[in-house]
């Protein structure tokens, strides 16, 4: 089994040494992933051990898809930021240490095409026909990876795509998020600075944001194990639990409508997310539904599919729902582009989003200290971005490589 796959599932056990999180596993893992750790050595610290392991998964897979899993496995873990005992990891290194509800697919970063990661998807589950690539095929070259020779920084080559301006509102979402740092701050939504309407309003455009939201809503993915592209037909359930909230219909999906009272008053360009969704259900033109096939649930989606725990592979937005936003703790995420997507929910205003060569995934950055330094806040779903759409961007001159010290 992969090492990465077997230390997230594993995230709720307990070792008296937390060395042993890692060197209890090497008699499961490959023969590959053995190497990555090595003989046990019981004379390094738990902090040098965890960021080694980076180093060499870097060294040996020549992926930094590693790094995501400080998303979950981080400082802020209820069980670890309460004690002043112990040494901080640095951010891009997970700290196995933390208390971590197991999930076959944790993260984007466990997606079935990841074959280095790895994940617990059943062993007669189709095979997977879609990736996330957020830095482009070819990309590791272009990484220029460093590590300080005493593993409390690194550095990497990457691209600051935008900056996050707004944050959607989890509050009564009944997420799993158990970080101190959410418990201090909350998951009020937080509105976004741009007041000002920055387009006319337009059926088509608003069904386009509507359509993105869909997809950040899923992480465009069919199914929980990350394996398919979502269908359209996703776009069409979100018009009608969208709908079903604006009727105050009473078969609607509980968590749905919790989320859109929390949502409904987001902006988007100027334009509540609210007044998107009456002008484009509301609208005369029915061209504009015309390529939209029909929904994929029948009847009340709340009775067929909330929350469920089923392991099959499902083909309904609801459910895609409630594992992106309940389970994984994502919120919606507005940038200064008006990119949509999904960040931690521990994301603030301002954050960074970037995305780093040899990452496959984008991430959330936050600068700290003096000299400029960042430390890993956890994956983001950036619409339009998950594919290597970035090398537009710089083939365009709008963004410039930049190097990142993460700390």
């Amino acid at each position: 089994m992969p090492l990465v796959a077997t230390l997230a599932y594993l995230g709720d056990h307990s070792a008296s040494d937390a060395r042993d999180r890692v060197y209890s596993l090497l008699g499961l893992v490959t023969e590959r992933d053995r190497r990555l750790v090595g003989n046990p050595d019981y004379t390094q610290s738990v902090e040098h051990i965890y960021a080694r392991l980076v180093q060499s998964f870097w060294n040996e897979y020549h992926s930094l898809d590693i790094i995501c899993f400080t998303h979950l496995f981080n400082r802020y873990a209820g069980n670890l930021d309460q004690s002043g005992d112990r040494e901080a990891v640095p951010s891009w290194a997970p700290d196995w240490r933390a208390n971590v509800q197991p999930s076959p697919v944790p993260l984007m970063a466990s997606q079935s095409a990841n074959r280095h990661i790895g994940n617990f998807r059943p062993m007669n589950s189709k095979k997977y026909k879609a990736m996330y690539n957020a830095s482009g095929y070819a990309s590791t070259p272009r990484a220029r990876v460093r590590f300080h020779e005493n593993l409390g920084e690194m550095w990497c080559d990457g691209v600051v795509l935008d900056y996050i301006d707004g944050l959607g509102g989890l509050d009564e979402c009944a997420t799993r998020c158990r970080s101190t740092a959410c418990a201090n701050s909350g998951h009020s939504m937080i509105q976004t600075t741009q007041t000002e309407k920055t387009f006319k309003e337009n059926g088509k455009m608003f069904l386009k944001l509507l359509s993105a939201i869909a997809r950040s809503l899923d992480l465009n993915r069919e199914d929980k194990f990350l394996s398919y592209v979502a269908p359209n037909a996703y776009t069409s359930d979100f018009l009608v639990l969208c709908y079903a909230c604006l009727n105050s219909d009473r078969d609607i999906d509980p968590l749905f409508e919790t989320w859109w009272e929390q949502n409904k008053s987001l902006l988007l360009g100027g334009w509540t997310l609210e007044a998107i969704v009456k002008t484009v259900v509301n609208t005369q033109d029915q061209r504009l539904f015309a390529a939209l096939p029909p929904p994929t649930f029948r009847g009340n989606p709340s009775q067929q599919f909330a929350g469920s725990d089923n392991t099959e592979e499902t083909d309904c937005l609801i459910e895609r729902f409630y594992d992106t936003v309940q389970k994984r703790s994502r919120r919606l995420m507005l940038t200064n582009n008006v990119y949509i997507g999904m960040a931690p929910c521990r994301a603030r205003q301002g954050d960074v989003v970037a995305i780093l060569f040899g990452c496959s995934i984008p991430l959330v950055l936050r600068r700290v200290g003096v000299r400029e330094a960042f430390q890993v806040v956890g994956e983001a779903y950036v619409d339009g971005f998950m594919n290597g759409e970035v090398r537009r961007l710089l083939h365009r001159g709008e963004r410039d490589i930049k190097k990142f010290r993460l700390v």
